[in-house]
């Protein structure tokens, strides 16, 4: 799932550049899968980090791929699932307008 949601993150990111950071956070795999992973789907431009699952924890997250915005003042929406190009802005822009 999460590989056929990569070309829209990068989109979004690129949409966003400079306004939104853009996290990912490998959990399934090894380290060395991962970045072959961000390399295989060209999201190099995206930050990733490996999480031994206290990140995903602490934001209820239990498969991929699922999303945590967090705006400026703390406030975090997650969101399950394949979300596409639209629905990540959308979620981007709900998060901005609250």
């Amino acid at each position: 799932t999460c590989r056929r949601e990569a070309p829209a993150v990068a989109e979004v990111t690129a949409s966003y550049a400079g306004e939104v950071t853009i996290l990912g956070v490998a959990g399934r795999d090894n380290i060395e899968a991962s970045q072959a992973f961000v390399t295989e789907l060209g999201v190099e431009k995206i930050d990733h980090l490996f999480d031994d699952a206290d990140v995903w924890s602490r934001f209820g997250v239990t498969s991929q791929p699922s999303w945590a915005f967090i705006n400026d003042d703390g406030t975090i929406d997650v969101k399950f699932g394949r979300l596409g190009a639209d629905g990540l802005m959308t979620a981007i822009a709900d998060l901005e307008a609250r």
